[in-house]
Protein backbone atom coordinates (compact mmCIF):
# COMPACT_ATOMS: atom_id res chain seq x y z
CA UNK A 1 0.00 0.00 0.00
CA UNK A 2 1.15 3.45 -0.71
CA UNK A 3 2.04 5.83 2.34
CA UNK A 4 -0.65 8.34 1.95
CA UNK A 5 1.28 11.20 3.71
CA UNK A 6 1.77 13.72 0.93
CA UNK A 7 3.65 16.68 3.32
CA UNK A 8 4.56 16.50 6.64
CA UNK A 9 1.77 16.53 9.08
CA UNK A 10 -0.58 16.02 6.16
CA UNK A 11 -2.09 12.44 4.38
CA UNK A 12 -4.41 12.48 1.73
CA UNK A 13 -6.01 9.76 0.26
CA UNK A 14 -9.13 9.29 -2.84
CA UNK A 15 -10.59 5.40 -2.23
CA UNK A 16 -11.37 3.58 -3.30
CA UNK A 17 -10.23 4.77 -6.52
CA UNK A 18 -11.99 3.85 -9.15
CA UNK A 19 -14.31 6.02 -7.90
CA UNK A 20 -17.58 4.03 -6.59
CA UNK A 21 -20.78 5.56 -4.53
CA UNK A 22 -19.00 5.24 -0.94
CA UNK A 23 -15.51 6.68 -2.32
CA UNK A 24 -14.24 9.41 -0.09
CA UNK A 25 -11.23 11.91 0.14
CA UNK A 26 -9.94 11.14 3.65
CA UNK A 27 -7.26 13.92 4.83
CA UNK A 28 -5.67 13.19 8.01
CA UNK A 29 -4.31 16.62 10.07
CA UNK A 30 -1.66 16.85 12.52
CA UNK A 31 -2.55 20.19 13.04
CA UNK A 32 -5.09 23.33 12.54
CA UNK A 33 -5.19 24.61 9.13
CA UNK A 34 -6.48 27.87 8.22
CA UNK A 35 -6.68 26.95 4.57
CA UNK A 36 -8.18 23.26 3.17
CA UNK A 37 -8.92 23.50 -0.32
CA UNK A 38 -10.32 20.06 -2.16
CA UNK A 39 -10.54 20.58 -5.69
CA UNK A 40 -11.92 18.48 -8.88
CA UNK A 41 -10.04 19.22 -12.56
CA UNK A 42 -10.48 17.52 -15.86
CA UNK A 43 -7.43 16.36 -17.22
CA UNK A 44 -6.75 19.24 -19.01
CA UNK A 45 -6.90 21.34 -16.17
CA UNK A 46 -10.30 23.17 -16.17
CA UNK A 47 -11.94 23.75 -12.52
CA UNK A 48 -15.09 21.53 -12.18
CA UNK A 49 -16.15 21.84 -9.02
CA UNK A 50 -14.51 22.66 -5.04
CA UNK A 51 -15.27 19.80 -2.61
CA UNK A 52 -14.19 21.73 -0.09
CA UNK A 53 -12.59 25.19 1.35
CA UNK A 54 -12.27 26.33 4.50
CA UNK A 55 -9.90 25.75 7.78
CA UNK A 56 -10.38 22.59 9.54
CA UNK A 57 -9.04 21.50 13.00
CA UNK A 58 -6.68 18.56 13.41
CA UNK A 59 -7.42 15.05 13.12
CA UNK A 60 -9.15 12.78 10.08
CA UNK A 61 -12.05 14.19 7.62
CA UNK A 62 -13.36 12.01 5.02
CA UNK A 63 -15.50 14.10 1.94
CA UNK A 64 -17.97 12.15 0.24
CA UNK A 65 -17.18 11.66 -3.70
CA UNK A 66 -20.18 9.70 -4.84
CA UNK A 67 -21.26 13.21 -6.76
CA UNK A 68 -18.65 12.89 -8.57
CA UNK A 69 -20.36 9.73 -10.46
CA UNK A 70 -22.47 12.19 -12.70
CA UNK A 71 -19.36 12.99 -14.69
CA UNK A 72 -18.47 11.31 -17.74
CA UNK A 73 -15.63 8.44 -17.98
CA UNK A 74 -12.81 9.15 -17.42
CA UNK A 75 -9.42 10.32 -15.71
CA UNK A 76 -9.69 13.16 -13.52
CA UNK A 77 -7.36 15.53 -10.69
CA UNK A 78 -8.40 15.71 -7.00
CA UNK A 79 -6.17 18.44 -5.46
CA UNK A 80 -5.78 19.30 -2.29
CA UNK A 81 -3.92 22.47 -0.56
CA UNK A 82 -3.31 22.53 2.47
CA UNK A 83 -1.75 26.20 3.29
CA UNK A 84 0.90 26.92 0.91
CA UNK A 85 1.60 23.32 -0.02
CA UNK A 86 -0.77 21.02 -2.55
CA UNK A 87 -0.61 17.73 -4.08
CA UNK A 88 -3.07 15.79 -6.65
CA UNK A 89 -3.82 13.18 -7.22
CA UNK A 90 -5.64 11.24 -10.32
CA UNK A 91 -8.97 9.10 -9.87
CA UNK A 92 -10.72 7.20 -12.13
CA UNK A 93 -14.71 7.71 -12.91
CA UNK A 94 -15.79 4.16 -14.57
Amino acid sequence: TTDPTVFPGVSFVVAPNRLESNSVARITLAEAQKLVNISVFNIGGQHLTTIYDSSLGSGVFEFPLEHLLGLPAGVYIVKLRVGDQQHVQRVVVP
